[in-house]
């Protein structure tokens, strides 16, 4: 019974360890800033999760929300993943791949044009393919700078050049 409950506990605190390794090995970021895009001629902010789950790869969602332009609003939703090709101490560099979901919204004044404006309110949305690259710089322990830089390719294709801070959990 004895020699039992010593194994247990040798189990137990292998398979805590190892847990503690692979906890300290898994990286999650959290962040936002401001971005740019072309084609849509407007500023957005985002929001961004990142979660590393291998010294190479990444998987990351945001969020972006773009300023109401010509009654237009525009937001995307984007799922992509990093491949990390050049890393050192504070500096890691990735190329992306992903999804975009690109949704818009036309929305006119009642105000102004009556009864046509809310007959020509409208909404849609597209799906693009991401291709881009990207940076982290290290600021401090927890805190990085994060420029990137990405193009989407569908019915609504554009290039995005935004900038943010990203915490790292």
């Amino acid at each position: 019974m004895r020699k039992q409950t010593l194994s247990m506990a040798y189990v137990a605190i292998f398979t805590l360890c190892a847990f503690t390794v692979q906890a300290q090995e898994k990286k999650i970021f959290a962040g936002g800033g401001v971005a740019y895009a072309t084609d849509l001629n407007n500023i957005g902010f985002f929001a961004k999760g990142l979660y590393q789950f291998t010294p190479q790869w990444e998987a990351e969602g945001s969020f972006t929300y773009f300023l109401k332009k010509n009654y237009v609003n525009w937001s995307a939703l984007d799922f992509n993943a990093h491949y990390l090709f050049y890393k050192k101490e504070k500096i890691a560099a990735y190329g992306l791949a992903g999804l975009d979901i690109l949704f818009w919204k036309i929305k006119f004044d009642t105000d102004e044009y009556g009864v046509w404006g809310d007959a020509l309110n409208t909404s849609s949305s597209n799906i693009g393919l991401n291709l881009g690259t990207g940076m982290r710089y290290q600021l401090s322990d927890k805190i990085y700078l994060n420029p990137e830089l990405k193009y989407t390719v569908g019915n609504a294709s554009y290039l995005s050049i935004s900038v943010g801070l990203l915490y790292n959990f």
